[in-house]
């Protein structure tokens, strides 16, 4: 068994797929694959956020939430 991933999103993967469904010898599965919303820092802080790891930092405005930062 041989696993190729093709990325569907230009003119050359579009017509080679379209080669390869033509090969009675090969069998082609299709699948979707999920992106995260996110990098992964940002979906990580997500999910400790969620699990009850987080901090949350209230700020009234930009100024105030790059003090807090930077403190």
């Amino acid at each position: 068994m041989i696993q190729i991933t093709i990325k569907e999103n230009n003119k050359a993967a579009k017509a080679f797929l379209a080669f390869a469904k033509t090969l009675s010898f090969l069998k082609i599965e299709q699948i979707e694959v999920e992106k995260p919303r996110y990098n992964v820092e940002t979906e990580k802080a997500i999910k400790d956020f969620r699990e009850g790891r987080g901090k949350i930092i209230k700020a009234k405005n930009a100024k105030e939430l790059i003090e807090k930062l930077n403190a």
